[in-house]
């Protein structure tokens, strides 16, 4: 039998089965003591799953025989406790039914020299909420009364990850969808602050998947940090494939009834408030208050060609339709998430990645730069300038950055400015075109002291001969809100995005290369 430093009790967050945890330890032995932890791995496990773990270290003297003691904290506060014969095999019931570890006895006596960590250890794939967070404590003594071993283990939910799929449009297509896109965005940012105008989302690029009830019932949604609430459609509308939600088939619905309405255009998208089980990714947010929709009418042409059901909003409480909990504060009140933030990665010509709890690193190129919110509604910045080339082109102040809007949009004149700058032409009042083999200088904006460049190839989104379209459009937000710059998916797919909800804060840094998608 392997010599063995052992052991952790692991607390994970309630999730579905298949989440997984983070381990991170420190040895927290000192001077005394006779042994040292070097290493564990792996420093992630699955629930539900058994996991071997694996770790190294060393002892500096002949440890004879030895007891151990394994306690678990919440903050500085016991929960659980357990000792044992360090020289004996033990499988030992982890609290809360939440599994169970297998230890396997030291032999004894111990050798000055490498020890190995040997156990295996079974995770419930429901781990209680309480043990989210943990702190695992393992001291061992010698029969001589020395200290032999002290580790720390802390636990936390590891990062959830939710692949988004891009809607790629052809030249005319997205001619269309900037036509479109212009008026929804006016009539969205420029109301007063009662008035909630939804968008067509005509123009949005990126969604992914969530489900609702128990079992859960597949909803493909927009995660649009322009809004705040979550809504899912209950009805089909004529000839179209969407996901429709049906409270009747879930265990876990419960009625609430309240009209949930918000006005578009010409037309309202409305139904009814209902609580039930909504499942993102690993994390469950149970009895969850969001609304089914049984009239997408104000969303017009736009959803009904649309590969999205819904939207499921990222924005701050004061943008709240009715003031329901939104889904973010939601997820963080529920104790699931390492961190309160998530992050972007919007890829060209291949799948994006939403991300909540952290940041991805391996889709990020060099360090954040961080911006401090100027308002908490929308995800909104104080913009210090932006250049074309070496020549201002703007005096706006605000920027906010909206992963519902796909291209970069700035006070109508601006834009004009900007466009007649470069050479570029006019189509249809918004959408503007520019010979592809003409030089385009950098559009960079400053926030928080610092440039984000966008160079030719960011800010051309579709070709169709030598014609390019430019990702900017024209619209005016008027005051309180504006005039202000909406930094969309043209910004985001250069630029990874942490969105920090604790700090209330932006992270910004150069998102990992993707490749460069040409549509024709």
């Amino acid at each position: 039998m392997r010599r063995a430093l052992t052991s952790a009790l692991v607390g994970g967050a309630a999730a579905a089965g298949g989440g997984s945890i983070n381990l991170n330890w420190s040895d927290c032995g000192d001077s005394s003591t006779h042994g040292h932890i070097t290493s564990l791995s792996p420093t992630s496990l699955t629930l539900g799953t058994k996991t071997s773990l694996v770790g190294k270290g060393k002892v500096d003297e002949a440890i004879p025989a030895a007891t151990y003691k394994v306690q678990a904290k919440e903050g500085f506060v016991p929960v659980w406790s357990h000792t044992g014969d360090a020289c004996k095999s033990e499988t030992i019931k982890l609290p809360f039914g939440s599994g169970e570890l297998d230890m396997k006895g030291f032999k004894c006596p111990m050798s000055p020299g490498d020890v190995e960590l040997d156990l295996d250890l079974t995770l419930s794939s429901t781990i209680p909420a309480k043990l989210a967070r943990v702190t695992i404590e393992l001291t061992a003594q010698s029969s001589t009364g020395d200290k032999a071993l002290c580790a720390q283990i802390k636990t936390s939910p590891a990062l959830m990850r939710v692949p988004m799929r891009k809607v790629e449009m052809t030249f005319q297509e997205r001619l269309e969808s900037i036509h479109l896109g212009a008026a929804k965005l006016e009539a969205r940012y420029g109301g007063g602050t009662s008035d909630v105008i939804i968008d067509d989302y005509q123009n949005a690029q990126y969604y992914g998947e969530i489900s609702v009830g128990s079992p859960g019932q597949k909803e493909m949604v927009i995660f649009d940090t322009g809004s705040a609430n979550l809504w899912v459609p209950n009805k089909r509308p004529w000839f179209t494939s969407h996901n429709i939600y049906d409270h009747s088939k879930s265990s876990t619905y419960a009625k609430n009834g309240t009209v949930f309405k918000i006005q578009y255009g010409s037309g309202p998208v409305s139904g009814v408030y209902s609580r039930d089980t909504v499942t993102v990714g690993s994390f469950e947010l149970k009895n969850y208050l969001f609304a089914e929709v049984d009239n997408t009418g104000g969303l017009g042409l736009g959803y009904r060609l649309g590969k999205f059901d819904g939207i499921l909003g990222l924005g701050w409480d004061s943008i709240s339709v009715d003031h329901v909990p939104t889904p973010m504060k939601a997820l963080i009140d529920s104790a699931q998430l390492e961190k309160p933030v998530f992050g972007f990665y919007l890829a060209n010509n291949k799948p994006g990645e939403l991300v909540f709890g952290g940041v991805d690193p391996k889709h990020v190129s060099g360090d954040f730069s961080y911006v401090p919110l100027s308002s908490e509604g929308y995800w909104q910045v104080a913009l210090d300038g932006v250049t074309l080339g070496s020549d201002s082109v703007s005096t706006t102040k605000s920027a906010i950055v909206d992963s519902g809007t796909s291209l970069l949009a700035g006070p109508a004149a601006e834009i004009k400015a900007i466009a007649a700058k470069l050479g570029a032409s006019v189509v249809m009042g918004k959408e503007y075109t520019v010979d592809c083999s003409k030089d385009i200088p950098t559009l960079s904006f400053k926030l928080g002291g610092k440039d984000f460049a966008l160079s030719k190839d960011d800010l051309t989104l579709a070709n169709q001969g030598s014609t390019c379209v430019l990702g900017l459009m024209g619209v005016d937000v008027p005051p309180p809100r504006g005039p202000l710059w909406i930094l969309g998916d043209v910004f985001m797919r250069k630029y990874y995005v942490e969105f920090d909800w604790g700090n209330k804060r932006l992270g910004i840094a150069t998102a990992a290369a993707a490749e460069t998608a040409v549509i024709v």
